[in-house]
C-alpha cells in the first residue's frame, strides 16, 4: 500500500496518475481535496510488478478566481 499524502490550501479535484518506468498508466483516481492535510491512499494489485514508479498529482480549483496550481510529481518503488 501507498498513501499520497499532500497540503492544499484551496478545496480543489484532484487527479492521481501512477506510470510505471515505461511510461505507461498503471493507475487512475480523482479525489475531490479539501483545505488542509489530505491523503489518497492505493492498495495496489498483487501482479504489480517490482520496482521504481512515477506519480503525478494534478490540482484543479473549485474556483472562479485564477490560482496558482501546482503539479506534483515523485517516484517510489514497489518491493515485495
Amino acid at each position: 500500500m501507498v498513501t499520497f499524502s499532500f497540503y492544499l490550501t484551496f478545496s480543489a479535484e484532484i487527479e492521481l496518475f501512477v506510470y510505471d518506468m515505461a511510461g505507461d498508466e498503471v493507475y487512475y483516481t480523482s479525489h475531490n481535496g479539501k483545505p488542509g492535510e489530505n491523503r489518497i491512499p492505493w492498495h495496489f494489485p498483487q501482479h504489480l510488478a517490482n520496482g521504481a514508479y512515477f506519480f503525478e498529482l494534478k490540482p484543479f480549483a473549485q474556483t472562479e478566481f485564477q490560482i496558482k496550481q501546482k503539479k506534483i510529481r515523485g517516484k517510489f518503488a514497489v518491493l515485495r
